[in-house]
């Protein structure tokens, strides 16, 4: 996922990383440093670089969209197209690109990011064979297909029925990336482990959370008469 986002953030960050990866002085290996924990050319704080060579601030649009083209371009490039080529331009999962011929045109994610998205799955599949829990091994094979297809709703509906001591959240996610239209998803991965330990001593609470809830100083019909068959709390890290 990292050569992903990195991708998505400015489409020069690779090559800047390569230069960064092959400065052996001092002010080199901290600027390398600093740019693994951002994982981009500006720092987190101010959105300004700090590298030489590199746009001074991250472009409003990232590396969805066409870096000489503005929004209201954008914006009037997506009005005029048709319902179903408009839902693309503005989904989730599609960057948009300057097409041979210099007209716009969309990409689906599995096409752009094909180089790192095959692996990916792959090495999910390869998860998936590792693991006797049937709601993670659903989500493991159906994240991989997803990565494939572009098609990401039952994926996020086996992520949402996840049952198992370990959670993988995995494939693009957050929007706030593209700060012009908040419309392109950011590629992430992190896995959490529950901690049994810890989940027991908060299991005790769950017992009173029906209580707590036919105590609310409300109405009672906008009060949930079923809250004893929630999920129970767990601790996760």
């Amino acid at each position: 996922m990292d050569p992903i986002f990195l991708h998505q953030v400015w489409s020069g960050n690779a090559e800047m990383l390569k230069k960064l990866e092959m400065d052996t002085t001092t002010v080199g290996k901290e600027l390398l440093h600093y740019f693994r924990i951002n994982m981009d050319h500006v720092a987190l704080d101010n959105n300004l670089s700090f590298v030489d060579g590199a746009p001074k601030e991250k472009p409003g649009g990232a590396n969805y969209y066409p870096e000489d083209m503005t929004k209201e371009s954008i914006t009037s490039w997506i009005n005029g197209l048709d319902e179903k080529e408009r839902e693309k331009a503005t989904g989730f999962f599609y960057v948009i690109r300057h097409a041979a011929d210099g007209k716009m045109q969309t990409i689906p994610y599995n096409k752009e990011y094909d180089e790192w998205l095959q692996p990916a799955a792959k090495f999910l599949k390869e998860a998936a064979l590792s693991t006797e829990s049937t709601s993670l091994k659903n989500f493991l094979t159906s994240r991989a297909a997803a990565f494939a297809s572009n098609d990401y709703y039952s994926s996020d509906v086996a992520w949402m029925e996840l049952d198992a001591p370990i959670e993988l959240t995995i494939g693009p996610y957050e929007t706030y990336m593209d700060e012009l239209f908040n419309y392109k998803a950011a590629f992430e991965v992190f896995v959490a482990l529950r901690d049994e330990a810890e989940s027991a001593k908060l299991a005790k609470f769950s017992g009173y959370l029906q209580d707590i809830e036919n105590n609310l100083p409300f109405d009672a019909k906008y009060r949930n008469p079923k809250l004893a068959a929630c999920r129970p709390f767990e601790w996760w890290t």
